[in-house]
């Protein structure tokens, strides 16, 4: 009985701390500037708006990510090279799908 509690705990906690993307691409957008100027450019905006937010390298580019302080529901952004600029994809969480700060701001940067 206690590891099906364990089991079912751990399963709950599982879920609070994945990045939903059911609500779709909040945007798609391609830019001249290099996934690396692109994230330089996006990541301080994020962090003025939630200082916790990262910037990480990845095999394909860049990848800016920003938490709630609350709930830890989070933004991402990929910026993937393609060529000489970069493939931007803004996801959020369903429950911040009538926000526009964090497309407005990486619109900013394009």
């Amino acid at each position: 009985m206690r590891i099906q509690i364990a089991a079912v705990a751990a399963t709950m906690l599982a879920a609070c701390t994945t990045v939903h993307h059911e609500a779709g691409d909040a945007l798609t957008q391609t830019t001249s500037k290099s996934a690396e100027a692109y994230a330089e450019c996006l990541a301080p905006k994020w962090q003025a708006f939630v200082p916790t937010a990262t910037s990480t390298a990845t095999a394909s580019g860049w990848r800016v990510e920003a938490a709630a302080q609350f709930t830890g529901e989070r933004a991402v952004a990929t910026i993937d090279s393609q060529g000489s600029g970069a493939k931007v994809t803004v996801f959020l969480p369903p429950e911040w799908a009538g926000t526009t700060a964090w497309t407005k701001m990486a619109q900013s940067c394009l």
